[in-house]
């Protein structure tokens, strides 16, 4: 069933430097594969917006990258969607003050853009309720550099939005070393202090949209700038580590996708879980150790914000797409050897091993050869090549029609020597008015033409060999071994040529002397043999015929030089067309390799229930995805007629002119499009064809295949504690500093106590059951879920929603909030290596501290000393916290 859709107010998600660009990649990714249908997408009012000093995610020349395809769409970043604020080519190369300016000398276009934003959704949604989403990693140069501004600029920009920055901070255990040029991480320190100063109001950075004060964008209402900062890292609690390229900006996109789309606000248990993402409470300060709350001042001094969170998501589902996709590809694949081999083996399907036939015996037949135009014929144009030439009687025909015509003629008749005259005046039809201009002249002009006529000899084979192809009556390589036994075709003939040459000089010679001979015997006889139709009337036969042989051995002369310098360019032409098969071939064979890696890469690799530390838990049977995939590809009914589907549609945008043109037409990649939009059509259609629900592989609810993994009750109980157990957030903290006790801030941590530091939210969605078989087994689950959670110190509340539409997965998301930085494990270590970067990034030093004075109390009681000490008033009452 479609994806459920309870987005109904503006979101706008911006990203700033590569990690934000790769969450927005990741969650725009989601929403293709969530919402295939284009026109569906168009009504979601949410914008995308992609900031940095690089153009590594954006197409390049107007092709799109390999990592934005999505089903045969192209999910790239537009024009709209994407803001360069680099200088040139330049990188940030982490540095802050560089992210900053960059950032700052495009803040207008940033607040343009973010407004354009916001009018595309306001559009759809038709009201102005607005969530901005602002995505950046700490470490980095743009995300750091830029955060505060664009924070700051986004709140000045929508004063009444909920704003929600996610940052990551530098990973404890880098993935690859060269990561740190040396400002990792003391810029991810340097950005956390800045954040935590501009969310308590003590950090009002300037106006880089020009106006050259402060900007003032702090507000009492929310205690912040922005509503709620989400931290997070590449290590979760339970020492998971994520690739911090891969799978992490996954985690993050799929916990902001489901606050986006997923959670109904409708539903009670979702509504509690969503006040929670969005703190409403109001315990969101720490209020100054140092700070005298004696005084009316400096009781409302803050200190760092509580308005900070960090998250865990784990989605257990029924990898629909990836089983849709193996098996799109493993039936793409079997096509795709249809293609190149057309070898169907019983029991196997097409294989890849090429068919025994005699080649020569099928094509280089006399009749296909006159069809081909390799004939002597048409080579010396005694046949037209082209079709707007002019047809012409043949050569020797000709001449013996004109050699007869003009031997009846009385004029050469009655002359003094009768075969001198019709030697002379074919002579003259040979120099002027063969063909209407002469033989030089024809064959000279028909010169100008021999590369059309190359070509269209080229085109003719080439037409019927694709057309072989394309009905699937002959294989890729059976073309690749005609058009070898072409190439030595055409070599023959050029050899042929040179011995017709050769023999027609000797046919020149023999005639000419029969013509001399017969010249003289008819000057040798007397005036009555001459003229009575004795010996003179069968010399002058003879003769007339011997020079219609001489005139057509000499126009075969220029005929033969003719099909000489035709031949050489025909031979060129094969060579090239045997090029440009072998490039088609070639993108065949790359089509395959590539088809064999995606099948490799939609191969289920986890461990599914076995082991759910990750944050992607896929359960299916490989076993029915492989029965399936295997029935399709035997079927010798089923998978011709696939191919032949899936050569019409690869082939069906392109007019066919040579396979040159196909070879640059048609790229591995379109065939993978076509298999991603229509072969996954079929497939889906041959699912629906099963009558019996237990060999279908697409459509299943989690809740049926988790039955069939969780046998017994022990099964349930053991996957639900391992469910709640091994759903870490995705930041450590240092324990000793939540249990701190810090002057002039609560010191109960208790759970029930509602200023604690650091609770904790755990929200399960399970799809609604759709049988009364999987009402039962989601009981018995929900109650499992019960029995396993313990709520510990910080743990606060477990929510279960049993009503999701969502039928494919089941998830549970984790919130832990309302905690200070300063509570983030291994933050001390970021704040040394910043200071020993103070002097090159330029430190704030008149920023609040994240971290607690540890003689707190010490100082405040010699300041104590040192002032008079107002009388002590039992009736003022002490100062309220802030709201």
């Amino acid at each position: 069933m479609p994806t459920p859709n309870y987005c109904n107010t503006n979101h706008i998600l911006i990203g700033l430097g590569g990690t934000g660009g790769r969450i927005l990649r990741e969650f725009k990714m989601r929403m293709f594969e969530e919402f295939p249908d284009p026109d569906m997408r168009k009504r979601l009012p949410v914008s995308l917006l992609y900031v940095d000093s690089t153009k590594e995610m954006i197409p390049k020349d107007g092709r799109p990258r390999a990592n934005f395809r999505m089903m045969g769409q192209d999910a790239s970043f537009t024009y709209e969607e994407f803001l360069f604020i680099g200088n040139g080519d330049e990188a940030t190369r982490q540095k802050r003050h560089v992210g900053r300016q960059f950032f700052a000398s495009n803040a207008i276009a940033f607040v343009n853009a973010l407004r354009n934003a916001y009018v595309r959704c306001e559009k759809i949604s038709g009201n102005s309720h607005l969530n901005i989403h602002i995505f950046a990693g700490l470490a980095g140069g743009t995300g750091s550099g830029s955060i505060i501004d664009a924070i700051v600029q986004t709140r000045k920009s929508f004063p009444d939005a909920f704003i929600n920055v996610y940052a990551m901070i530098p990973e404890r255990h880098l993935p690859n070393l060269n990561m740190d040029t040396g400002y990792y991480y003391a810029n991810g320190y340097a950005a956390l202090n800045e954040l935590n100063a501009l969310q308590v109001g003590r950090y009002k950075p300037i106006d880089i949209t020009g106006t050259g004060e402060p900007a003032d964008v702090w507000s009492e209402r929310i205690n912040g700038v922005a509503n709620a900062i989400t931290l997070y890292s590449n290590t979760n609690e339970n020492g998971l580590e994520l690739n911090s390229f891969q799978e992490l900006p996954k985690a993050v996109s799929d916990y902001v996708f489901s606050f986006v789309f997923l959670l109904n606000p409708q539903n009670d248990v979702c509504e509690d879980f969503i006040r929670r993402y969005k703190f409403e409470s109001e315990y969101t300060v720490e209020y100054d150790e140092l700070a005298d709350m004696a005084d009316e001042n400096q009781w409302r001094s803050i200190a760092r914000t509580k308005k900070v969170n960090t998250f865990g998501v784990k989605r257990v589902m029924y990898p629909e797409l990836l089983v849709l996709k193996h098996i799109t590809y493993t039936i793409g694949k079997s096509a795709l050897l249809q293609f190149m081999f057309n070898n169907w083996c019983e029991g196997v399907g097409y294989i890849d091993e090429e068919v025994g036939k005699a080649l020569h015996t099928l094509y280089f037949d006399d009749h296909n050869i006159r069809r081909w135009m390799l004939d002597d014929d048409h080579l010396t144009l005694n046949k037209k090549i082209m079709d707007a030439d002019k047809d012409h009687q043949d050569i020797k025909s000709y001449w013996r029609y004109i050699s007869l015509t003009y031997a009846n003629d009385q004029t050469v008749v009655k002359a003094d020597c009768p075969l001198n005259e019709l030697d002379s005046l074919l002579g003259a039809v040979f120099s002027k008015h063969f063909r209407g201009v002469g033989v030089e002249a024809y064959y000279a002009g028909k010169q100008k033409s021999i590369v059309d006529m190359a070509r269209e000899i080229r085109h003719k084979i080439e037409n019927e060999l694709y057309e072989k192809w394309k009905d699937g009556d002959v294989s890729i390589v059976e073309l690749l071994k005609v058009s070898e036994l072409l190439i030595e075709k055409v070599t023959d003939i050029r050899q042929h040529i040179e011995d017709e040459i050769a023999k027609n000089g000797e046919d020149i010679d023999a005639i000419d002397s029969d013509c001399k001979a017969n010249v003289a015997e008819w000057n040798n006889l007397n005036i009555f043999q001459k003229r009575l139709f004795t010996k003179g009337n069968r010399i002058y036969a003879r003769h007339q015929t011997d020079l219609a042989d001489l005139y057509a051995a000499r126009t075969m002369t220029v005929a033969w030089q003719f099909a000489k310098s035709l031949a050489l360019k025909l031979l060129n032409e094969v060579q090239k067309m045997d090029a440009d098969i072998c490039a088609f071939s070639e993108t065949i064979h790359r089509a395959i390799d590539q088809t064999e890696w995606l099948i490799s890469e939609h191969r289920k690799v986890n461990k599914g229930i076995e082991d759910m530390r990750g944050p992607i838990v896929e359960v299916s049977n490989e076993e029915a995805v492989r029965r399936f995939e295997e029935e399709l590809i035997r079927n010798k009914m089923e998978m011709p007629v696939i191919a032949a589907k899936m050569r019409q549609f690869i082939l069906s945008q392109s007019t066919f002119y040579s396979f040159s043109r196909l070879a640059d037409y048609v790229s591995s990649d379109d065939i993978h499009d076509v298999f991603d939009i229509e072969l996954s059509k079929i497939v889906r259609q041959k699912q629906d064809e099963i009558p019996i629900s237990e060999k279908r592989v697409l459509g299943i609810n989690i809740l049926s295949q988790l039955q069939q993994m969780l046998q017994t009750d022990e099964d349930i109980d053991t996957f639900a504690n391992k469910l709640l157990r091994e759903n870490g957030a995705f930041l450590n903290l240092d324990h000793n500093e939540v249990n701190r006790y810090v002057r002039n801030n609560e010191g109960d941590l208790s759970p029930s106590n509602p200023v604690s530091i650091n609770r904790k939210c755990i929200y399960v969605s399970i799809p609604k059951p759709q049988t009364e078989s999987q009402e039962v087994f989601a009981e018995k689950l929900e109650q499992a879920l019960y029995r396993s959670f313990v709520p510990g110190i910080y743990v606060t509340t477990l929510s279960i929603d049993m009503t999701s539409p969502y039928e494919s997965e089941l998830s549970i998301s984790t919130i832990n909030y309302l905690f200070p930085m300063r509570c983030i494990e291994g933050l001390r270590t970021y704040k040394e290596r910043y200071e020993r970067m103070q002097s090159t990034e330029g430190a704030n030093d008149d920023l609040p501290s994240l971290f607690v004075v540890e003689n707190a109390e010490e100082i405040i009681r010699e300041r104590q000393s040192l002032k008079p000490q107002a009388p002590f008033d039992p009736l003022l009452p002490p100062p309220p916290p802030i709201a």
